[in-house]
């Protein structure tokens, strides 16, 4: 991954499996409800993270970053965890459904005007 990805001006890092639980709402998921499909850690603001896309958008987390440091281009293998949400027996008999994989995420800051327009 470490070469691909820095062939392509990609700084790689290490993804933690548990992230805040504000930082997991700062980057629009839901870590509570019903229909989230997160996992949260009991009596902590802990979460697992459901994409290494959660720990990389937090990492500059309030901070005010120089438009020269931009684009800022992190990528990083991590494990994923998702809730089976809706999956019959779920909720009963302490019956617990993971789905974990490995993957890599790439992720990019930069000024409005230099992204991707949305399709």
């Amino acid at each position: 991954m470490q070469r691909v990805v820095g062939q392509h001006g990609f700084t790689p890092l290490m993804a933690p499996d548990l992230v805040r639980e504000e930082i997991v709402r700062g980057c629009g998921f839901q870590p509570r409800g019903e229909a989230s499909q997160i996992y949260t850690v009991a009596d902590m603001s802990l979460c697992l993270a459901g994409t290494a896309e959660i720990p990389l958008g937090g990492y500059y987390a309030n901070q005010i970053l120089d438009e020269h440091q931009l684009p800022l281009k992190m990528a990083a293998m991590s494990h994923c965890f998702r809730r089976e949400v809706g999956a019959a027996g779920t909720e009963t008999r302490g019956l617990y459904r993971v789905h974990q994989f490995t993957k890599v995420e790439m992720f990019v800051i930069s000024r409005p005007e230099e992204s991707d327009p949305a399709p």
